[in-house]
């Protein structure tokens, strides 16, 4: 895909994930987030009121897959007009498709993480300061119906079931980036075969990513 906004790029995403990182820094000081193995400086629990689970997604291996995909190989009609990111955490994966799509919206469930992503969002500035952010229950709020795009990255596969019956509602053409399942067996529970195609074009960037589309409703 070709960058919409004319920046210097790989500076771009350094500077988001310096940003990001400081938020989650400050966030643990405030008790909002919790190491989940002291070693482990990416996984995170949320308060505890929700209990869930954060993990920043890679956006340097994010943006170079979007960079080098060309998704009209796999839909026709593909146009970059639209993305939603479920589970937006602190909001790294969509400030990165805010490079690439007119417009992102992300969905997080944590009081904390959607706050500060409001604020991240304002440091970062344009265009990322235009990514909308909705505080919600990605499985009960969440009408994903005319997406070109979602992304979504582990910590939501730990409902997997809920999140099958969620992306079933997409729009036929929707282009689905996710995380590779670490369980195979979750794989027709979410993507059901009747649902969805699955694209592995680049296997090198794809030990993170699965590509799915979603097909003609069944």
């Amino acid at each position: 895909m070709e960058p919409i906004v004319k920046k210097p790029f790989n500076a771009t995403i350094q500077r988001i994930d310096k940003i990001v990182v400081a938020a989650e820094n400050y966030l643990q000081t405030q008790k909002q987030l919790t190491l989940v193995v002291p070693a482990d400086r990416l996984m995170f629990e949320t308060s505890p009121l929700n209990r869930a689970t954060y993990l920043r997604s890679p956006i340097e291996r994010l943006s170079q897959l979007l960079l080098r995909v060309e998704f009209k190989t796999f839909n026709p009609d593909f146009k970059a007009k639209s993305a939603g990111v479920l589970g937006g955490g602190l909001g790294a994966a969509a400030f990165t498709l805010a490079l690439f799509f007119e417009k992102v919206t992300s969905f997080e469930l944590d009081y904390n993480l959607w706050e500060m992503s409001k604020k991240v969002a304002s440091k970062l500035g344009t265009p990322h300061n235009k990514v909308i952010f909705n505080h919600c229950n990605v499985f009960k709020d969440v009408n994903i119906k005319g997406f070109d795009f979602l992304y979504f990255f582990e910590p939501v596969l730990d409902n997997y079931e809920k999140l099958g019956d969620l992306l079933k509602e997409a729009s036929p053409g929707t282009i689905i980036l996710s995380s590779i399942f670490v369980n195979m067996d979750h794989y027709p529970l979410v993507f059901p075969y009747s649902h969805f195609i699955r694209h592995q074009p680049f296997q090198s960037l794809l030990q993170l990513f699965d590509i799915h589309e979603r097909n003609e409703m069944q």
